[in-house]
This record gives C-alpha cells, sequence and structure tokens, in this order.
C-alpha cells in the first residue's frame, strides 16, 4: 500500500509541477485518519515535498473546503504572501462519506456530503478562475467517482455529489475552454485510501 501512495504522490507531483496544492482534508476527516492511525497531515507535507523532487515548487494549504469563508482566507492569504503569482492548476478532491439507507438519511448526512463536494468545489476553484481568466491558463481537475456513474446502495448523496462533480465540469469546460483553462473530471473505483478505512 506505501508504494502505491508513494507512486501516487509522484504522479501528482508531475502532474502539478509549478503548482499549489490545497489539501482538502477537513479536520474531521484527520481526525477519523489519526484514529485509524494515519496521518493525514504528514501527506501535507510530503506532497508538496515529492512536486520539489520532481522539479517543481509547491505547498500545502489546510482549511475546511466547505467553508466559503475558510476556503476564501486560505487562498486571499496564499495570493497576500505569493503576490504576482498564480495558482495555475487545482484538483478538486475533497469528499467525504457519510453512508446511509437514504430512508434513514439525516438531514446533516445529506449536506454535509454534498457542502464537501460540491460547495468545497464553487468556493476554492471560483476564487482561483479569477487570476486563471486574467494569465489566460490554468487547469482544473475534479476527482468523481464510478458511484456516480453506477450508483451504490447507503450512497445517495455521495452518488449525488460526485454525480454533480460531473455536470459542473462539463459545464465549466465550455464557459472556460475559449480561455485557455481546461477542466476534466476522473471518476475512478475503489481506491485504497484511509477514508475507505475509516
Amino acid at each position: 500500500m506505501a508504494n502505491n501512495r508513494n507512486e501516487l504522490n509522484k504522479n501528482l507531483a508531475q502532474m502539478l509541477k509549478g503548482g499549489v496544492i490545497m489539501d482538502v482534508t477537513t479536520p474531521e476527516q484527520a481526525r477519523i485518519a489519526e484514529e485509524a492511525g494515519a496521518c493525514a497531515v504528514m501527506a501535507l507535507e510530503r506532497i508538496p515535498a515529492d512536486i520539489r523532487a520532481a522539479g517543481g515548487d509547491g505547498e500545502a494549504l489546510q482549511f475546511d473546503v466547505a467553508s466559503g469563508e475558510e476556503s476564501t482566507a486560505a487562498i486571499e492569504a496564499w495570493q497576500k504572501a505569493h503576490e504576482g503569482a498564480c495558482i495555475e492548476v487545482v484538483v478538486n478532491n475533497a469528499g467525504i462519506r457519510r453512508d446511509n439507507l437514504m430512508v434513514f438519511m439525516q438531514n446533516d448526512e445529506w449536506h454535509r456530503v454534498l457542502d464537501t463536494t460540491l460547495n468545497g468545489f464553487f468556493y476554492v476553484t471560483r476564487r482561483l478562475l479569477k487570476e486563471m481568466l486574467t494569465h489566460r491558463w490554468g487547469r482544473i481537475v475534479n476527482l468523481s467517482s464510478v458511484v456516480a456513474l453506477r450508483g451504490n446502495a447507503g450512497q445517495t448523496n455521495y452518488a449525488a455529489s460526485k454525480a454533480g462533480l460531473i455536470g459542473l465540469t462539463k459545464a465549466l469546460a465550455k464557459e472556460e475552454g475559449p480561455s485557455g483553462i481546461t477542466v476534466n473530471c476522473v471518476a475512478p473505483g475503489v481506491i485504497d485510501t484511509d477514508m475507505m478505512a475509516a
């Protein structure tokens, strides 16, 4: 498993060469990961190091993407500290699970999943898009899930949030393609991550 993660980090480093990684792990996810014996913050430090080792430059920011205020504050602080620089690549990988059959699903289980995936995309991407448009170049990669395409019992909230990413990817690609900004979506199957172990 460690070799797969190291390879993933190296591939991510190549893809994000010259970019900034925004850690989309919520404080709650970090707590769950730590309780499971993993450390989400370690990945936060390791990935920028892998980017630098591949010849790029990057750093990590940690904030709750489901919060418009935290997202704006984190991005604005980075922009102030890096005047004239532009975040050119964003990978929207935020996602949490609150699995439950729909008949038993609580409002909070529904909203937290959609807030993290869809509002997280919106708050981060909208803010970064302004600079990308100014520079007429940018790369936006959204991570959906095979669950968005096939469905899965007990995951109506997760499926809805990840299907929403597919739809907004198509719409945003049409909006921003003429400006030199590509928007793509990847829908992988089950991946061995800390979230799956929790």
